[in-house]
């Protein structure tokens, strides 16, 4: 009786603390367009600083889409390893706006973390994504456009932003999301702590405006995860939240339009 007790509350155990664990482990993964891929440098410093300052500790941002020819690649905007957030990879050879391959993400140090777009994109978005990203590839990487300089400038605007010269990692997803996503909410905290939907003053409804590519941090676009601060704006109603990944052990044919 009493080894039968035991087991019991073992299994009870297991079924309170599961869910727990398993949003720790990472999960099977299979890019598709508009998903958001984070990083999380390997340099814990790196990571602290991150946090103090932005209130997320993500160091990194890029985004899925299809180029011209139908094949899936991560596009990113990445400066050299001196002035980069991509801290702890491999000397960087190119800067500026590059087009990946999935199997980038294999081999990085850093911790990855996916933000899978929900619903998924429709043809028209795919395309648009496509456009825009494959107009941007090749611009330099935005070396004024530092963190602290960036930390006083806006991250929402009542209109949609144009096509820049040079960018920064969260610049271009920015820019690149803003005709998909629309108008968001802005977020504020209410005395208790609460995440609620900013209301300016004279006005009885929430505002809503669109995500502004100065100032931008890539810890903005993963929503409540591991943050300190508020978000400065809701995505959560179009992605899913963030996740750590695994890729198939069988990588995946081309993916085509």
């Amino acid at each position: 009786m009493k080894k039968f007790l035991f087991i019991a509350l073992m299994i009870s155990a297991l079924c309170v603390y599961a869910p727990t664990y398993a949003q720790l482990l990472p999960k099977l993964y299979t890019p598709q367009p508009g998903d958001l891929v984070f990083f999380k440098a390997d340099d814990t410093d790196r990571q602290k600083f991150y946090k103090q300052m932005t209130g997320s500790p993500i160091t990194h941002v890029g985004i899925f889409a299809y180029n011209k020819k139908g094949v899936l690649k991560m596009y990113h905007a990445i400066g050299d390893k001196g002035n980069s957030t991509r801290s702890g990879s491999p000397t960087v050879a190119k800067k500026g706006v590059l087009a990946e391959n999935p199997s980038y993400l294999e081999t990085d140090p850093d911790t990855i973390l996916i933000r899978q777009k929900w619903p998924p994109l429709n043809i028209k978005q795919s395309a648009t994504l496509t456009a825009f990203l494959e107009g941007q590839v090749g611009k330099p990487y935005d070396e004024k456009n530092t963190l602290l300089l960036a930390a006083d400038t806006p991250k929402i605007s009542p209109v949609p932003p144009t096509p820049d010269q040079a960018y920064f990692c969260s610049k271009l997803v920015a820019c690149a999301i803003a005709d998909i996503v629309g108008p968001v909410y802005q977020i504020t905290t209410d005395a208790r702590g609460k995440r609620v939907p900013f209301i300016p003053p004279l006005q009885s409804k929430p505002s809503t405006f669109y995500i502004y590519p100065d100032g931008i941090f890539p810890g903005d676009f993963a929503g409540n995860f591991e943050r300190t601060t508020a978000p400065p704006f809701d995505l959560d109603s179009k992605w899913k939240s963030p996740i750590l990944i695994e890729f198939p052990t069988k990588k995946p044919e081309e993916n085509k339009k």
